[in-house]
């Protein structure tokens, strides 16, 4: 009960690993710390949880939910990558960054619970000011739906939390519906570009600005 850091790449590769749980003094979970832990299927979170790091639970295959507690205020880039069985995930309210590729490759992620309030993607990579890689670039590829649900508490929508470049062969995020709270006034630049199976979209009535190339590329829409 007295941990509060888990240091870099410290259960790295644990195969026969298939269940966590985090007390709640646990505050830091570092670099790459349960990366590659092909047989974990859950994790039981704490209430103390501030920052998930870089590769935290990349390849973590057998996984198949992240609802990520409040107070959690940072998800760092692929900390959640090639968690190819992921179905659902609930970002909280109380996250404030989430890292670019954050869940690369999620192939059958068919949730997004998206709460966060106040949020920003840093560090995007990009090739010029029309694209680059956002946090979900590839996810729900395996799904036959990925539905993406902006509750009450959100108000603005992060710029590039879904955009692709689909031009250096980077597989866009296959959204298929959107539903936006009348909470949500604005959609960032960048936020949905290329999501080419976008076919559903609800704004809501409090949306009153949508971003430069917000939905460029959504040919399904």
């Amino acid at each position: 009960t007295g941990v509060n850091t888990i240091g870099e790449y410290a259960f790295n590769g644990c195969t026969g690993l298939q269940t966590v749980t985090f007390k709640d003094k646990l505050s830091t979970i570092n670099t790459g710390a349960f990366e590659n832990c092909t047989n974990l299927t859950s994790i039981t979170w704490g209430k103390g949880l501030d920052t998930i790091g870089k590769y935290a639970f990349k390849g973590c295959t057998s996984l198949k939910a992240a609802n990520i507690p409040t107070p959690t205020t940072t998800i760092c880039n692929q900390a959640f990558a090639n968690t190819t069985s992921l179905t659902t995930l609930t970002i909280p309210s109380s996250v404030t960054s989430i890292g670019a590729e954050a869940f690369y490759n999620t192939t059958k992620l068919s949730k997004i619970n998206f709460k966060a309030k106040n949020c920003t993607v840093p560090g995007i990579w990009r090739y010029d000011d029309n694209r680059g890689v956002g946090v979900f670039s590839g996810a729900g590829s395996a799904a036959s739906k990925l539905e993406v649900i902006f509750t009450s508490s959100v108000t603005t929508v992060p710029n590039g939390l879904f955009n692709t470049d689909r031009e250096n062969g980077y597989p866009y995020a296959y959204v298929t519906g959107i539903t936006f709270n009348s909470s949500v006034k604005e959609i960032g630049n960048y936020a949905f570009q290329n999501c080419e199976n976008l076919s559903k979209l609800v704004l809501g009535t409090g949306v009153n600005t949508i971003g430069e190339y917000a939905f460029n590329g959504c040919t399904g829409l």
